[in-house]
């Protein structure tokens, strides 16, 4: 979300394109290594995570890139629950843990039932939790404006 911003601030003249750049670079810089130095000591976990964060980069990145284009309806839905999932998915993952345990390895038919569970889940997480809150804070926020 800094990124963003700092990106946001550059395109609306608020500051420089270098400062956007620099920002980037720093805070790609402390999330490795963070995730190097404070990882829980599994390489495998230190790995994922800064896989995981260098991939969302990239995603922030393409989505920059294509933000004038038209997106695919999908795309659009699964921006829209992306919250959801990001809050849902670590919940999910540790109640099939604590019933069905972890796997060594991936199975696709387990993934895919993951998914089968955690997508329709966000959806209504985002339905009726994410989007009344939403709407709850634009009217706090509409009746706390003050008049010009």
């Amino acid at each position: 979300m800094f990124l963003g911003t700092a990106v946001y601030r550059a395109e609306s003249g608020q500051s420089t394109c270098r400062y956007a750049a620099c920002t980037a670079i720093v805070v790609v810089a402390c999330a490795v290594g963070a995730a190097y130095s404070y990882g829980d000591g599994s390489h495998f976990t230190r790995r994922a995570w800064i896989v995981s964060f260098l991939l969302a980069v990239f995603t922030f990145g393409v989505g920059l890139a294509f933000r004038r284009r038209l997106i695919p309806r999908w795309l659009t839905w699964l921006g829209t629950i992306s919250y959801s999932v990001y809050l849902v998915h670590p919940v999910l993952l540790a109640v099939t843990d604590g019933t069905i345990g972890r796997w060594r390895e991936n199975k696709p038919l387990l993934e895919l039932a993951f998914y089968a569970v955690l997508m329709p889940l966000c959806m209504l997480t985002y339905r009726y939790v994410e989007a009344p809150g939403q709407a709850l804070g634009r009217e706090v926020a509409r009746r706390v404006r003050r008049p010009s």
